[in-house]
């Protein structure tokens, strides 16, 4: 039971990361293109 409660919580920070970085990524390509509208 440990051993899952383990594997659950890993797998469930490394979705958060994932997500938080993609995000990221997503805002700098908007705010790019916005630049280059603007412009």
């Amino acid at each position: 039971m440990r051993l899952v409660r383990a594997l659950t919580v890993e797998r469930h920070e490394t979705w958060l990361e994932d997500h938080r970085y993609l995000n990221m990524d997503l805002l700098k390509e908007h705010k790019k293109e916005a630049l280059r509208q603007a412009a």
